[in-house]
């Protein structure tokens, strides 16, 4: 009876005032609740509504609040015509989620990575995006940086940062490597071309495109900062491939320098890897991050460890069939190759104020942001500040440090987007995916559709009404549509 006279959103009112209900009101017996209610002066949505609002119980701007003012618009619109009520406004962005494609190329432009990446962008028309290639040129300008002195290996007697030719003065001293992972739909032009592995191979640090832990400790014995590139990372998380335990040897080759690997006798001796500062460059669809990324991963580190770019969606491409020059990709490779600094010196509290912003915000994933900042930053202005015109020096200057706090930022958003997924249950994934689906059919009718045709046209197999309800109720709550009355018709929106 309380239900059909309120609806669902005075109800609510109802069952929380009942928790709580000041000492005149009998909380335990429901019945004697409503009936005094009642007597104070009847119940309607409207007095029930305000007066648990004066009572303070009601946020009167969060989501009851905005349901209930919707019942009374859609109650007043029967007699008054169309209504219109105004939609919640969405969340504010945290800092780095501001960060768009357009500020990380102000921030790369007139560098040699931004030569690098119109190169590599080349292959489609139109040009490839800045979150597939601006990884693809990182990787590549790391494996040149990380490169060691000329040796023989049988004889020398140096190890790790004693045979790198930079050094970046932290924590004792780390190299140049990095691993990069686009994380993007199939067919969005992840590995098109495939330029990396051709420019490592015309330089000799081509690792291959897959490896067990042995016949990676076998690579690295004499390519010790070659680059790998591997156009489907799945196999490295599932437990079930013999990839899996290769996860363990390259978290652990990752800023070692150096590494003895004993095996077991049917593989021959103990790999003594000199020198080892591995780069890497992954591929593999969101999905696939989801469903087979592990905790375990997450903890251990190896994720962790990747420079994350995210693509939440396909734009159509067509291969170039013009000639592609790889001279300018090639020459930029062989220029920071050329780069012999020794110790590079960095300022203490360097992109202290990008460690301030994400803990200011309670930004999650506390074991990534504090390797994109310690240990990717000064990788990241290494490559902006190496001038092979003085290859035994790198002068790092404070605008390189804020083109370097641009790029940590956008990076930091996109592995927010896609890490948070690992973990989730079955149920989650699953929501997560039907929410996504609804957006994009929604953000289909820029004007708006109706929300009848939304469940007759899209989702209506599959799914109740209460589901749909509930599925667009999130999507609302999370700033992503606006839900208004317009007189008997419900419109769904996307928000800009």
């Amino acid at each position: 009876a309380i239900k059909n006279a309120l609806g669902d959103s005075g109800f609510q009112i109802f069952d929380s005032w009942s928790a709580t209900a000041p000492g005149k009101y009998d909380a335990g017996e429901t019945r004697k609740l409503w009936d005094t209610i009642a007597a104070d002066g009847g119940v309607t949505v409207g007095t029930l509504f305000k007066r648990a609002e004066d009572a303070g119980w009601i946020n009167p701007t969060g989501r009851l609040a905005l349901s209930i003012r919707r019942q009374q618009a859609a109650e007043q619109a029967d007699g008054e015509g169309e209504v219109e009520v105004e939609a919640e406004p969405p969340a504010a962005p945290r800092p780095w989620q501001t960060v768009t494609d357009r500020h990380a190329a102000a921030a790369i432009a007139g560098t040699r990575l931004e030569t690098m990446v119109n190169v590599l962008a080349a292959v489609t028309v139109p040009p490839l995006p800045l979150r597939i290639t601006l990884p693809k040129a990182i990787a590549l300008a790391a494996c040149a940086l990380a490169q060691p002195v000329e040796h023989d290996r049988k004889t020398e007697e140096r190890r790790g940062l004693d045979l790198a030719r930079n050094v970046i003065s932290t924590a004792g001293g780390q190299l140049c490597n990095i691993w990069v992972c686009i994380v993007g739909p199939s067919g969005c032009g992840k590995d098109v071309g495939n330029l990396p592995f051709r420019i490592a191979l015309e330089h000799g640090v081509a690792i291959g495109h897959a490896g067990s832990a042995e016949g990676l400790a076998d690579a690295y014995t004499t390519n010790g900062a070659g680059l790998m590139v591997l156009s489907e990372l799945q196999p490295y998380l599932d437990p079930r491939s013999w990839q899996h335990k290769a996860t363990g040897f390259l978290t652990q080759a990752w800023n070692q320098c150096q590494a003895k690997i004993v095996l077991s006798n049917r593989n021959g001796e103990p790999r003594d890897i000199r020198y080892c500062a591995p780069s890497l460059i992954a591929a593999v669809q969101p999905g696939v991050l989801a469903a087979t990324g592990d905790t375990l991963l997450m903890d251990s580190g190896f994720l962790p460890r990747f420079v994350f770019s995210y693509l939440p969606e396909i734009q159509s491409w067509r291969p170039n069939t013009s000639p592609v020059d790889l001279a300018p990709l090639s020459s930029s490779f062989r220029a920071y190759r050329q780069m012999k600094a020794g110790r590079i010196a960095v300022p203490p509290g360097y992109l202290q104020e990008v460690m301030d912003e994400l803990l200011a915000h309670d930004a999650p994933l506390p074991g990534h942001y504090n390797r994109l900042i310690n240990e990717v930053g000064p990788r990241l202005a290494v490559m902006l500040a190496a001038d092979p015109n003085h290859p035994r020096t790198v002068e790092i200057t404070a605008d390189h440090w804020q083109r370097v706090a641009v790029l940590v930022r956008w990076f930091y958003g996109m592995a927010e987007a896609v890490l948070a997924t690992i973990g989730e249950g079955a149920h989650v994934k699953k929501m997560e995916d039907r929410l996504d689906r609804m957006l994009a059919w929604i953000k289909k009718h820029p004007k708006g559709v109706a929300k009848r045709l939304f469940s007759h046209r899209f989702f209506e197999r599959g799914t109740t009404a209460a589901e749909r309800d509930k599925d667009l109720a999130e999507l609302e709550a999370r700033g992503k549509i606006s839900i208004q009355k317009v007189g008997a018709r419900t419109l769904l929106k996307a928000v800009k």
